[in-house]
Parts: structure tokens; C-alpha cells; sequence
């Protein structure tokens, strides 16, 4: 059973297939726009020029930065990315999202983890510059402070946007109380959880006692989640990715 917004368990689902394990597509999470509309974030990249680093931590956000300078750009080349600025990002999907979109990648943490992308970024000494290197953190609404909180420490300007957020999947109510729906979920051997929220609208919707026999997480967050809500966690994906819970989930069902 995976839970992420419809688009992506559909595509680890084509995955799974080729595995021999049959996915059912039970999303919790439906990403949109934040409240403002994505204003923000467009006036951060109107003003890109002005940083020195841009911090993305999942396809999302590489997503959310490309809409932005669309509605910048005034061409067919407005979402090219200046090549005086340099972009980190948090991960191997993160990374490959920014290469769909063209972009050079400068810096990826060697594990996926905010944690992991703030104690290995490079020091701030390495700019030229009077006063503190300037960085915009294009991140989730409900993204932990790790990254800005992290920077600021390090000596850099830290900017933090919102750029996306998740709610839940409109109709999610009405597929819940789908007896065959139902049936479905209780018969799932695993569940791959994919961020705290996940974890949280799976149980308040489905109860604690529907949680398959085998839970894989993402990474160390949705673990660490998981285990608040007494969910014994059977392996946390490595790396911390669609590949590696791709990986996750065929090591541990590969068999049964």
C-alpha cells in the first residue's frame, strides 16, 4: 500500500510490477499550492540574482521553483537557472528532478536528510563576499526548521519560503468508507510511509489496528513518526528515496 499523492505512487507502482508486487494506491497526502498562492516564491525568484545558494529538498520543490520562474520569465527560456547561483539539493530524486528541469545541480548530502545536507554544506568562507552568502530554502509548509536553523548557524542569510504544501486528497472520506476499500487496506501485507503526515492521516483515518504487518518509512522522520504512534517500524528505506524504498519493499516481500 503506498501513500503519497496519486501521481508518484502510481509511478513506484509500475515499479513494484515489475517486481511481481500488485500496489494499491492509498494516498494521503495531495500536494498544492500554499496559502499564498505561490507568491512568495515568485517574488524570491524575481530576485534570484541576489543569492548565492538555493536549497530544495524534494521534486516538489523543484516543481513548485519551476512554476515560480514561469511566472517570472517572460520567454521560453524563463525557467533557465542562473548559473552564478549555486543549487543544493537534499537527494537523488530531488536531484533528478532538477536535472528534468535542466538545472546543475552544485551540492547533494551524501545521505538524504536535511540533517545530513546542513552539517555537510560547504562553508560559507568559500564566497567572496562582504557579509554573510545569501541562501533561499524553497521548502514544504511543514518543513522542520533543520535547514534554515542549520545555515543561520553556519554563518549564512537564510530566506525560507514556503513552496508547496499537502492536504488530504479531496474525496479521501468518501474512498475510506468504501467497504471494498476497506477490504483492500486489511488485506495489504506492507505500507510504505513517506513523511510524517502520511503516518498521521493514515491512522486518524483508517485506526491504528489497520496498519499492515509490514511498515517501511522513507527515512529517519517518518520513522521516528511512526513509532510516536506505537507502529513498529520493520526498515526505513536506504537511501532515503523512491529508489531505496523501492528497494526496501522488494527486499522484505521478495519471497512471501
Amino acid at each position: 500500500m503506498l501513500t503519497r499523492a496519486d501521481e508518484d505512487n502510481l509511478r513506484l507502482a509500475d515499479k513494484l510490477d515489475g517486481h511481481g508486487l500488485a500496489a494499491l494506491s492509498m494516498p494521503m497526502i495531495e500536494v498544492e499550492a500554499p496559502a499564498d498562492k505561490g507568491n512568495a516564491l515568485v517574488a524570491a525568484a524575481a530576485n534570484l540574482d541576489l543569492y548565492h545558494w538555493v536549497v530544495l529538498t524534494s521534486a516538489n520543490g523543484v516543481r513548485a521553483m519551476a512554476r515560480a520562474l514561469e511566472r517570472v520569465g517572460d520567454s521560453d527560456e524563463s525557467t533557465r537557472w542562473p548559473p552564478h547561483v549555486s543549487l543544493a539539493v537534499v537527494g537523488p530524486a530531488t536531484e533528478a528532478a532538477a536535472g528534468d528541469q535542466g538545472w546543475p545541480v552544485s551540492f547533494v548530502p551524501s545521505k538524504a536528510t536535511a540533517a545530513d545536507l546542513v552539517e555537510q554544506f560547504p562553508a560559507p568562507d568559500t564566497h567572496p563576499v562582504a557579509g554573510p552568502p545569501r541562501v533561499l530554502a524553497a521548502l514544504a509548509e511543514l518543513a522542520a526548521p533543520t535547514v534554515a536553523k542549520g545555515l543561520r548557524a553556519c554563518g549564512y542569510q537564510v530566506d525560507q519560503v514556503v513552496a508547496y504544501r499537502t492536504s488530504a486528497p479531496a474525496g479521501i472520506a468518501d474512498r475510506i468508507e468504501d467497504a471494498r476499500v476497506r477490504a483492500d487496506v486489511a488485506a495489504a501485507d506492507a505500507i510504505a510511509f513517506t513523511s510524517p503526515s502520511t503516518v498521521e492521516r493514515f491512522v486518524a483515518r483508517f485506526g491504528h489496528t489497520a496498519v499492515p504487518p509490514i511498515v517501511i518509512c522513507i527515512g529517519p522522520r517518518t520513522a521516528v513518526r511512526a513509532r510516536a504512534l506505537a507502529i513498529e517500524v520493520t526498515m526505513v528505506a536506504e537511501p532515503h528515496s523512491e529508489a531505496g524504498l523501492l528497494a526496501a519493499l522488494v527486499q522484505v516481500l521478495d519471497g512471501r
